[in-house]
Parts: structure tokens; C-alpha cells; sequence
């Protein structure tokens, strides 16, 4: 720092900075500064510069404060403007939302519902016994698992070697149901002692036509399966036996020359045999299936009818030509099951 002498009291005075005078410290004398006018232009050039940056300051603050006021106002409006949208939005979908909630509602209601009717007739159960009679001999589910309550009414009709396999429970443990069959005359067929679960294979008498099942009791569920009708294969089943035994009887009384030895067939079957002039013949057919019953016919050259015993599980047709010639022969089985036929030739006397 520069100095200068008092003209005062001669004292040493430091000269300070940006100033045009300064007192003396010493003795209080004014003491003008020398290069007046330069320090004068650099104080007021710094006066001026401090005072550009006081205004450059106070011009940031209040550029701030007005960013910080239009940035507030723009929140609050873009809360407000959600708000009003969010409003809006939430009164246009209210009703939307509410029916959507009540949809939910009314379907949990009505699944909860089908469950406690499932539960109540026992579906889950059936369905038990249905996969227990598929792993069997039975197969393909023809009436399909259905609930009812009181009473349920089942027609189908069936295959010519088809059986149906009734199904039938109840979920309640201490409820039983009840079958009654109707055969497509409408004629009731013995069914299986009331219980919880009723499993029933029905293998109708005759083929053909509508049969009708009613099942019931409380709360109940019911289904069907198909079944492959078991045919017998052994002697006694198809007849064999009972035909050798019938066909030895007519032998001892004197039916000793054999017109067609005994055959097993299965189903209905047509024959043809030459028959000579005044000759008598016994056309001999049986059957073991107790349901399969056999009706004969035969028919002369001429076509002429010939009286047959009654349908049966067994018969012997009695027949004297009066003129040779082809003669046809036809048994009809109930079920399409086995039997076996033959036929002697017997003098008169022999069919006494």
C-alpha cells in the first residue's frame, strides 16, 4: 500500500483505495489524494460494476421467483387437471367397474352354488365309478354325467351286441336310488336293490328299439357306458351240448340217418337242404344264453309254410315232404348270440 505525508502534521498516511480523500489519523487533516480524476473514473467505473452486479442479482432472484412461481402454479394445475381427469374418468367408469364387481360376484355366487349341487348329487363320486367301469370291458360313455333332483329319465337305445352299464349316486351318505327299467314295450325289467351307488349292467331280452331308465331319489347324478355283450363259447353256452343230447334221443327212437350234423353259428342264419319225397325230418336248434331266444322257420320248394314250434331256447321242428326239392331253413336269434342246429331224417313211426 502507497503513503503520503500529512500537510498537517507531516505524518506518514497510507493511501487508501478507491478514495478521492482521507482524513489524517493522526492529526485529523483532510488530505486530498493525488491522480483525483483517474481514481475518481476507477471508483465510479467499480461503483458502477457493483451496482450492474447488485441489479444482475436482484434480476436472477426475481427470475427464480418467478420460475418458482410458474413451476408451482403448473403443479398444482397438472395436479388439478388429474384430478379433474381422474374425476371424470372415475365417474364415467364407476357404473362399469360396479357391474364388472357384481358380475364377479354373482359368478363366484353361482360357481360356489354348482359346486355344492356337484358335491350334493355326488358327481365327483360318479365320476369315480365311471373310470372304475372303463378300466374293464366297458368302454364308450354314451349318456354323459348329468345331476337332477327327485328323478331322472334316461332313453338310449342300444347295439346288437351292445349292454348298457347304468351308473347312479347320491353325495348324501345316507341316501340310496333306485333304478326302473322299461323295455321298449314299455314292459318293466327287474333292476338291481336300491342303494348309495347303484353300478347296473342291463343287457336287454330283444334288440332294438328305445329302452328307458328312471333313476331315483334325492339329489342324484346318473350316467352310462357301453358294454360289449359276452357272448358263451363253451358247449353248454351255444347249445352244442343240449343239440347232441336231443339229437341221440331221436337216434334211439329210431332217427338213425343224419340230414345235417349239429353246427354252432352265431346270429341269425339262413340254411338250405334237398329234401327227398315223403321223407320226414327233424330240424333240431338250442341255445345256453337264457335271453337268446330262437325262432325256426322252413319253407317248402314251393314256398308253402311250414308250422314251427314256439320262440324258445330250444325247439324241434317236425316236417314230412310231400314233394322233394330244395327246402330253406331260418333261425332267428333275440340277441345275435350263439346256437347250434342239426337235423335227422326219421321214419314216420319214429315221430310219435
Amino acid at each position: 500500500m502507497q503513503t503520503l505525508r500529512c500537510d498537517g502534521c507531516n505524518a506518514t498516511v497510507p493511501i487508501p483505495a478507491f478514495a478521492l480523500s482521507t482524513p489524517c489519523p493522526h492529526c485529523g487533516h483532510n488530505i486530498v489524494l493525488p491522480n483525483q480524476t483517474i481514481r475518481h473514473e476507477a471508483i465510479s467505473r467499480a461503483l458502477e460494476a457493483d451496482a450492474q452486479r447488485q441489479h444482475e442479482r436482484q434480476r436472477e432472484a426475481e427470475r427464480e421467483r418467478t420460475r418458482r412461481i410458474a413451476l408451482r402454479w403448473k403443479v398444482i394445475s397438472g395436479i388439478v387437471t388429474t384430478l379433474a381427469i381422474g374425476g371424470v374418468i372415475v365417474y364415467l367408469t364407476l357404473p362399469a367397474i360396479r357391474a364388472a364387481t357384481d358380475q364377479e360376484a354373482a359368478q363366484a355366487r353361482a360357481e360356489a352354488e354348482a359346486t355344492a349341487h356337484r358335491e350334493r348329487a355326488g358327481l365327483e363320486r360318479l365320476q369315480g365309478m365311471i373310470a372304475k367301469a372303463q378300466a374293464g370291458s366297458c368302454g364308450k360313455l354314451f349318456i354323459s354325467p348329468e345331476a337332477g333332483s327327485g328323478a331322472l329319465v334316461q332313453k338310449f337305445t342300444l347295439g346288437l351286441r351292445a349292454c348298457a352299464r347304468i351308473l347312479a349316486t347320491t353325495g348324501d351318505a345316507a341316501g340310496a336310488v333306485e333304478l326302473e327299467i322299461l323295455d321298449p314295450e314299455g314292459k318293466p325289467v327287474p333292476g338291481p336293490p336300491r342303494a348309495r351307488d347303484v353300478d347296473h349292467l342291463y343287457c336287454p331280452r330283444a334288440l332294438g328299439g328305445t329302452h328307458t331308465v328312471r333313476i331315483k331319489g334325492g339329489e342324484l347324478s346318473a350316467a352310462a357306458v357301453e358294454c360289449q355283450r359276452t357272448y358263451p363259447t363253451d358247449p353248454a353256452g351255444t347249445g352244442a351240448t343240449r343239440v347232441s343230447e336231443l339229437m341221440k334221443e331221436r337216434r334211439a327212437a329210431g332217427c338213425r340217418e343224419v340230414l345235417a350234423p349239429p353246427k354252432t353259428e352265431l346270429g341269425t342264419k339262413t340254411m338250405t337242404a334237398t329234401i327227398a319225397p315223403r321223407t320226414c325230418i327233424q330240424l333240431i336248434v338250442a341255445t345256453g344264453m337264457p335271453d337268446n331266444t330262437l325262432e325256426v322257420e322252413l319253407s317248402g320248394p314251393v314256398g308253402e309254410h311250414i308250422p314251427a314250434p314256439p320262440p324258445g331256447t330250444e325247439g324241434i321242428l317236425t316236417y314230412c315232404s310231400g314233394e322233394g326239392g330244395p327246402h330253406t331253413g331260418r333261425v332267428t336269434t333275440a340277441l345275435e348270440g350263439p346256437f347250434t342246429w342239426g337235423a335227422v331224417i326219421c321214419p314216420k313211426q319214429a315221430l310219435k
